[in-house]
């Protein structure tokens, strides 16, 4: 479980497409000191934090909805699809 952690938390830190795109509680990028403690304080409870909900104007005068979340959040739901993505494998092959 606690790799699962780690490799969250380097998904979502590291690898993600918004990396200059700060989250709700204004981090854009944290040290390894601060992934560790991430890492540590990781829970799967159930309960999410709202997201909030940004409407852009593009180019083409058209609005994109851009939905941002706490950094907790998006590792939570990153876990959660790691953890369940391998179950499912192990069931269905």
């Amino acid at each position: 479980m606690y790799d699962f952690k780690k490799v969250a938390v380097c998904k979502i830190t590291q690898l993600n497409r918004g990396k200059k795109t700060a989250e709700i509680d204004g981090i854009k990028k944290i040290n390894e000191k601060q992934k560790v403690t991430l890492v540590n304080k990781l829970k799967i409870t159930g309960k999410v934090k709202i997201i909030i909900r940004l409407m852009m104007l593009k180019s083409n005068w058209k609005f994109q909805f851009i939905l941002i979340s706490k950094m907790h959040d998006m590792v939570c739901k990153t876990l959660f699809v790691l953890i369940f993505e391998l179950e499912f494998k192990v069931i269905f092959e």
